[in-house]
């Protein structure tokens, strides 16, 4: 287990919290399925195209532990019950771009920081695999998300990237440059 405090610092999560950030397994892909799920209901999102439907969502540790570039990050409190998460994987028909997924919080998570911790580290692993771009998709519906991605310093897009595999469910697109270690 990775403590959450020494990977984003106090002003995210704080030791006290009885918080960390691990990598996805299997033990966590019911729970992060149901959270994904219940967040894209109360935005009335629960529609084709959007992760929803996605076949791998009840099986998320499978995917992202698939390749070595690939990595889903999930929050957890003391007890180790998953309290959210966030993933990233490459950008078909790029080498430098990958794409920060499926970032959602439980309800008595949000307003805690947590998401801004989960960027942090999806930043961090992305630059440390060679990655230089970080790309999101959203919704307007998502406020909360959307203000996130533009605090965390992502730029808007006036459209998606090319071969975005979302159908048009979202209507908001960010892009960050990611340091290179």
């Amino acid at each position: 287990m990775v403590d959450a405090a020494s990977i984003v610092g106090p002003s995210f999560l704080r030791d006290s919290d009885g918080l960390t950030i691990v990598t996805i397994t299997a033990s966590h892909d019911a729970e992060i399925a149901r959270i994904i799920r219940a967040n894209l209901v109360s935005f009335h999102l629960d529609i084709p195209g959007t992760a929803y439907f996605d076949p791998e969502l009840d099986h998320l540790s499978a995917f992202y532990g698939s390749r070595a570039d690939r990595r889903y990050f999930v929050v957890t409190d003391h007890s180790g019950r998953p309290l959210g998460g966030a993933g990233l994987a490459e950008v078909a028909g790029t080498t430098d771009t990958a794409e920060l997924q499926k970032l959602y919080l439980s309800d008595d998570a949000k307003g805690h920081r947590m998401g801004y911790a989960l960027i942090e580290r999806i930043e961090a692993f992305a630059s440390a695999h060679g990655y230089r771009q970080l790309y999101v998709e959203t919704h307007h519906r998502m406020a909360a998300a959307n203000h996130i991605y533009l605090r965390s310093g992502f730029h808007r897009l006036a459209g998606p990237l090319a071969g975005s595999v979302h159908g048009g469910a979202m209507d908001r697109f960010y892009m960050k440059d990611v340091m290179m270690s």
